[in-house]
């Protein structure tokens, strides 16, 4: 899900590049993001707000580098467990 700039950045730096190694990066279009997604990920592990199934309870990722509840929890948990 790159901005336009990046698209035409890689088209630009791409082919000096080994072929090898330029074919196992894609840039996509937002258009093409979730498409694509879904062709290496079961939509059921896709959170729902990037257009999946996913609706774990405390969210499915972190955000902004803070942890979701599940990871909060987790991690209380553990600490609890080893004092």
């Amino acid at each position: 899900n790159a901005p336009w700039f990046f698209a035409r950045c890689w088209q630009a730096v791409s082919h000096l590049l080994v072929p090898r190694t330029a074919e196992k990066l894609k840039v996509l279009s937002p258009q093409q993001t979730l498409s694509f997604l879904r062709t290496v990920v079961d939509p059921q592990h896709i959170p729902d707000f990037l257009g999946g199934e996913c609706r774990c309870p405390g969210g499915c990722v972190s955000s902004h580098g803070h942890a979701t509840q599940d990871q909060v929890a987790r991690d209380e948990a553990i600490e609890r467990w080893e004092n």
